[in-house]
């Protein structure tokens, strides 16, 4: 995920976005590896995932930071989650 919507789920949920400083250096944030307990690979397959859920439902996502280390966090879906 390369962006974190200002009081979305996804930052209430502490989900962290990549970024990129000045001086060109990168940050690298959470990465999505699954969704309920299922693989996502792609971002096609995280809307995919997320499509297939109702606005309201809390959802288990499992994220991965810059060193590897895997974390779960539960999210309550809003209107649009992906492209907000």
């Amino acid at each position: 995920m390369a962006e974190v919507v200002a009081g979305s789920p996804a930052e209430k949920a502490g989900i962290k976005p990549l970024h990129v400083l000045d001086n060109g250096s990168v940050l690298y944030g959470d990465k999505v590896v699954a969704i309920g307990g299922n693989k996502v690979d792609s971002f096609a397959n995280l809307q995919e995932e997320l499509a297939s859920r109702a606005i309201g439902e809390n959802v288990a996502i499992t994220l991965e930071n810059g060193e590897a280390e895997k974390r779960v966090v539960y999210v309550q879906l809003d209107a649009n989650p992906v492209s907000r």
